[in-house]
């Protein structure tokens, strides 16, 4: 009886996945929720983190609401796979909330959980690249001088592997002198 309710469970999964491929993600959304509710920790966990993404999507939940709900998440099934899309998914949050910290973070997360070296070659470069966006100007966020000396104490060992790191420096350097 076990086997078939989870059995069932990944067959709502599946059928959700399959509704939000073919374009139906209020559909989706409806299979998710029912499997939220099951005894599968696993396909509940999996649901939830879908729920969240389609809310935030529909502007249903806040991204600060469906960051908690995804920071939940990551510690509700514990293959490696799974956190990694979790965290794939809170960058992607935190960067779009402007919460380049904890993105930053995220991003070491994932770069120390990975073991393919491709995976890994590809997150270390992402987070060089947030860096450079974050002190070259290529994103138009407004943060204090303090909180971007704070970022830059924070992460210098990865503003030191850009091969723009003078710019980094110096652009550091006029925004603190015009302070």
């Amino acid at each position: 009886a076990n086997v078939n309710r989870l059995r069932k469970a990944h067959i709502k999964y599946i059928t959700g996945k399959i509704f939000l491929l073919q374009g139906y993600p209020q559909n989706a959304l409806r299979e998710f929720t029912d499997i939220a509710r099951s005894d599968s920790q696993k396909w509940a966990s999996f649901s939830r983190k879908e729920i969240a993404n389609l809310a935030h999507a529909f502007n249903f939940i806040s991204i600060s609401d469906a960051t908690q709900e995804l920071e939940k998440i990551y510690f509700a099934w514990h293959t490696q796979s799974f956190r990694e899309q979790v965290l794939h998914d809170l960058i992607y949050l935190y960067t779009e909330n402007q919460d380049y910290h904890r993105a930053i973070e995220r991003e070491y997360e994932l770069y120390k959980m990975q073991t393919d070296e491709v995976k890994k070659a590809q997150t270390k470069q992402q987070m060089i690249t947030t860096i450079e966006n974050l002190f070259l100007g290529h994103v138009n966020i407004k943060i204090a001088a303090i909180n971007i000396l704070a970022l830059y104490d924070s992460f210098k060992w990865i503003a030191v592997r850009s091969p723009r790191y003078n710019s980094i420096v110096r652009r550091l350097v006029d925004r603190l002198v015009a302070v």
